[in-house]
């Protein structure tokens, strides 16, 4: 949904936000929101706001103290509910997976099941409905996003699923710090997607908090993904640099990088909109947007490893990543990286993105196609939705559960 349909249900705060994105005024929009949100009568969003400054800032230790400081007046003001934890022996049988979120709505059953070893069941978990969703015995697994429900949505769903584990698996622990505190607050065991310069979850959820399991490609199925490369298989790509972004205030690095580049090198295909229309496309369009490029740039909002870094790969892609990422030589090894290969940004300017980009299409050209498909199959093999659902269950079998 884009333009004069966008725009209608939007406020007119967030349509003048639109304009000042559509005309690159970046900095003037970050700074915008950041004034309207601290100025907002809710006290948790202006706190959340004071906290995604400091990260900003570089200050993720202060950022930490502060939730620390907060957390206790904050879940006090939550009513009491059941004790959370996984029970030893709770027995597996199915596993309830929210797909509300936007990057899970692709998610397939069959795939995951398959996978897994055992039925499973995708829904909606916070809708008010959701615990007619439920099965007995299973792993419920909440893909949290920050959304205000959250808690509230858990709490329902461990009063209705005595016999069942509540775990969340928190895509965005990266920022708004004080809503995954909440979440956390809520889940049996959580299991953050990026790793932080300080812990700040641990101490509101001692014992509950897991390993870290990272992002990967989700927007399609491990079935999907090998039958679009298939298909397309003879599709041309160009050198262009590609990479399509939302604009997220927080990210000010990342939107000033893009400004720069939008503004001194017109040949990128590079975009940052306000919108969201991405996820309105077909499985095919979503797919060609990167299988129709040699290399993207993979740029985090805030020093995090971004689904958009597997799948850059899952098409074929040499991406570039920069050198802040905090996990990608965990999830990644150094040895598979030089191998497949991926590249490193030197810094933040157009100057060191245009030497990487150099270097990238260099790489591409070197191995061709036969590349391509080297780092298509390692992503089908080792970094989809499938193998992550899979790596939550054995963590969470590891904690005592049968299944």
């Amino acid at each position: 949904m884009v333009g004069d349909e966008l725009s209608k249900q939007k406020t007119p705060f967030e349509n003048h936000i639109i304009e000042l994105v559509k005309q690159r005024q970046f900095d003037k929009a970050e700074k915008l929101i950041f004034a309207a949100v601290d100025q907002s009568p809710n006290s948790f969003v202006r706190l959340n706001s004071r906290i995604t400054r400091l990260i900003m800032e570089g200050k993720p230790r202060d950022a930490a103290a502060l939730v620390e400081q907060e957390s206790p007046r904050t879940l006090s003001a939550m009513r009491p509910g059941p004790v959370p934890g996984i029970v030893p022996g709770t027995p597996i049988q199915h596993l309830l997976i929210h797909n509300g979120h936007h990057l899970m709505q692709c998610a397939d059953a069959a795939d995951i099941g398959s996978a897994c070893g055992m039925p499973v069941v995708l829904a909606d978990l916070l809708a008010p409905q959701a615990v007619n969703d439920l099965v007995p015995h299973a792993l419920i697994i909440l893909t949290g996003h920050t959304i205000p429900t959250e808690f509230a949505a858990l709490r329902a769903l461990k009063n209705s699923a005595s016999d069942s584990s509540v775990v969340v698996w928190m895509f965005d622990n990266h920022h708004h710090y004080m809503s995954n505190v909440v979440t956390a607050a809520a889940a049996d065991l959580c299991f953050p997607a990026h790793p932080m310069p300080a812990d700040y979850l641990s101490f509101v959820a001692p014992g509950r908090i897991g390993p870290l399991v990272p992002l990967a490609t989700v927007q399609w199925s491990r079935p999907e993904l090998a039958s679009l490369y298939r298909r397309f298989e003879r599709e041309s790509r160009s050198d262009a640099l590609s990479g399509d972004y939302t604009f997220y205030h927080m990210a000010h690095r990342r939107n000033a990088l893009l400004a720069q580049v939008m503004e001194h090198w017109p040949q990128a295909r590079v975009s940052l909109n306000y919108e969201w229309s991405y996820h309105s496309q077909t499985p095919e369009e979503r797919f060609l947007s990167w299988r129709r490029f040699k290399t993207s740039v993979c740029l985090p909002v805030a020093h995090d490893l971004s689904n958009r870094f597997f799948d850059a790969l899952a098409a074929g892609q040499v991406p570039i990543v920069p050198g802040d990422i905090l996990d990608l030589d965990r999830v990644i090894p150094p040895a598979d990286q030089a191998r497949l290969p991926v590249l490193r940004l030197k810094d933040y300017t157009v100057k060191a993105l245009r030497e990487a980009h150099k270097e990238a299409i260099a790489a591409f050209d070197r191995d061709g196609e036969e590349g391509a498909k080297r780092r298509h199959r390692y992503i089908l093999e080792h970094h989809m939705i499938a193998h992550r659902i899979s790596e939550i269950l054995s963590h969470v079998r590891k904690h005592g559960c049968y299944g």
